[in-house]
């Protein structure tokens, strides 16, 4: 155990830290330090997401239970890269963290695999700078100053200062140190000069300024990380709101890929890392509105927030649900109840009804009162109105049976129901009323019977004629599959679903052969693409390192960011392959 290790001071990062420990212990070498802290002399101090902080915590002379959580939460970019993934991929890399074994970290977060690369120099803002020296006496990196895509300080709202030595460039056992950084001159206002060299429009911006704050309050505020789940069903909420979407949640994706590209600009989105080639068949937008498959850079969820006006709040309160009938309660259209007209429904169920293409909302009240409506509503007025009523429910039917017994008309009985007639007698029929105003000698025993014998005909027969459509459809078009007849004939195959599933379910008498579908990726086109950036990258590596440098596939998939590409499909990138290893032998060769 050491005998002391630096408070950490607000938003610093853990690394920081170490390299302050380094610079007062008076260790000459950094494997002194890693001996220390860690236990081990191979340990990489990484920015943003270290591992071994169990080890760290169990050196330091000061502990406790919460040690580890404050570290990780409080002093890396965790929270950062976790807050739109899974519980428990959340979980995974937290313990990746706390434990020796590391080297799953980054492919977990998503950053191996990801376009967007982190930043290669550390950042500072001047007036942090000069604020920490009045008070503390020394300065720190700050996490909030190396978030991707932030190229001011939230508090200050200055450009950042880059360090002119790249984080690369040292040995990744050893921390940069701060006065080494910020006392030098080189490339002092990059970042200012790179966004003057953009010519942005003002309302560009005050969009960094946004990114900016947006991706800070990933870093603090904590209940978000707990509260937000689907984000993509959050966003087709919004986006059905503002006419993206339609009430399926099919996303108008050209409109929206368009509108996008339009509102951020080309040159906006080219600094965010995050180019959309609006003629493609996908791209990281259409991808991240879907529900994604692996995780997505939080800088591309904060650009869809900005477009679409959504705070953290809102999205980690937020359903996710597109609401074509609006927020409940719902009225209850029950003329018998007590309660008429009030907002008493808590509840919509909605559906899509498949032969008008429409959304269609469900109302049940606790009365038993049930109707439906097509949708979305347009306004208050649509609250009232009733498109079919599903069941009367008890309150209404003693209600009928209470105005049959006064020997109202029945028109008069229909009036007060605010039913037509012709319902009045069904519903008096299936209550077993006597119809006082029918001049028939058929009792009610006899009227019901012919109308069950006349229901169950009725439905054998339109039984018989849907199955005949069905077989019919399957012979003319015998080259589709059920799915596609089911879409081409949804009329016939929803009666049929509805009212003979059994039959429709073990339809097969034609089955459509399955198709191979050609890959999307032109592996050899990849491959001459990626051989070009190999060429340059290694040709500036030989050139601009004055000491030597070793040429390996990963390296070069690190420099490059396809490490992951390189790694998974050597054998379909052969050229590029072929050309790194004759590179790395000949590097072996002059060695010899």
């Amino acid at each position: 155990m050491t005998s002391f290790f630096p408070t950490l001071y607000p938003d610093e990062l853990l690394y920081s830290a170490i390299a302050r420990y380094h610079q007062r212990s008076g260790n000459i070498s950094w494997k002194h330090t890693a001996v220390d802290l860690f236990d081990t002399q191979s340990v990489t101090i990484s920015v943003d997401l270290p591992a071994r902080i169990e080890s760290l915590v169990d050196n330091v002379p000061y502990s406790g239970s919460t040690l580890a959580e404050e570290f990780i939460w409080k002093h890396t970019l965790y929270p950062y890269y976790t807050t739109f993934q899974s519980n428990e991929r959340r979980r995974q890399i937290k313990e990746s963290m706390l434990s020796h074994n590391g080297g799953d970290i980054y492919s977990r977060a998503g950053i191996m695999a990801s376009t967007i690369k982190t930043k290669s120099h550390l950042c500072y803002c001047p007036s942090c700078v000069e604020e920490d020296f009045v008070k503390y006496g020394e300065t720190y990196w700050r996490r909030s100053h190396q978030l991707p895509g932030v190229f001011l300080c939230q508090k200050h709202q200055h450009y950042l200062l880059t360090c002119p030595m790249p984080i690369k460039s040292t040995n990744k056992y050893q921390a940069l140190l701060t006065n080494d950084c910020i006392n030098a001159s080189d490339n002092m206002d990059g970042m200012k000069r790179l966004i003057a060299s953009m010519n942005f429009e003002k309302h560009q911006l005050d969009l960094l300024i946004s990114f900016c704050n947006l991706s800070y309050q990933l870093l603090d505020e904590k209940w978000i990380w707990k509260k937000i789940g689907a984000s993509h069903e959050s966003y087709k909420g919004k986006l059905y709101e503002i006419g993206y979407a339609n009430v399926n949640g099919h996303v108008r994706q050209k409109k929206f890929l368009n509108e996008f590209v339009n509102y951020f600009g080309n040159k906006f989105l080219s600094l965010m890392q995050c180019d959309i080639d609006v003629e493609a068949s996908t791209n990281w937008l259409v991808e991240i509105i879907r529900k994604p498959q692996k995780a997505t850079h939080p800088v591309r969820h904060i650009l869809v927030m900005q477009f679409l006006g959504i705070s953290f709040q809102e999205l980690a309160c937020a359903e996710g649900k597109i609401k074509p009938f609006g927020n409940g309660p719902w009225p209850c259209l029950n003329v018998a109840a007590n309660h008429y007209k009030e907002p008493v429904i808590e509840n919509v169920r909605v559906t899509i009804d498949a032969k008008a293409k429409k959304v269609v909302g469900t109302f049940l009240c606790k009365c038993g009162f049930e109707y439906c409506r097509s949708g979305p509503d347009g306004d208050e007025i649509d609250l009232l109105h009733i498109g079919r009523v599903k069941s009367f429910g008890k309150v209404w039917e003693d209600q009928l049976n209470q105005l049959i017994e006064k020997k109202l008309t029945l028109r008069e009985i229909s009036r007060r129901m605010s039913v037509d007639p012709k319902t009045v007698e069904r519903q008096a029929i299936i209550l077993h009323n006597e119809l006082h105003w029918k001049k028939t000698s058929d009792s009610m025993a006899v009227i019901y019977q012919k109308m069950s014998k006349r229901k169950e005909g009725e439905n054998l027969t339109m039984k018989n004629s849907y199955r005949e459509q069905w077989q019919q459809a399957a012979q003319c078009f015998p080259e589709l599959t059920k799915t596609e007849l089911r879409y081409k004939y949804c009329k016939i195959y929803g009666w049929l679903y509805r009212n003979d599933r059994k039959w429709i379910i073990n339809f097969n008498s034609h089955k459509k052969p399955s198709l191979s579908i050609n890959p999307r990726v032109d592996w050899k086109l990849r491959d001459k693409e990626l051989l070009i950036s190999v060429k340059k990258i290694i040709e500036e590596l030989l050139s601009n390192h004055k000491r030597p440098v070793r040429i390996t596939v990963n390296r070069i998939g690190k420099e490059i960011g396809k490490q992951m590409l390189l790694q998974k499909h050597p054998d379909k990138l052969p050229n590029t392959i072929e050309y790194i290893s004759a590179m790395a032998a000949s590097q072996n060769t002059d060695k010899l």
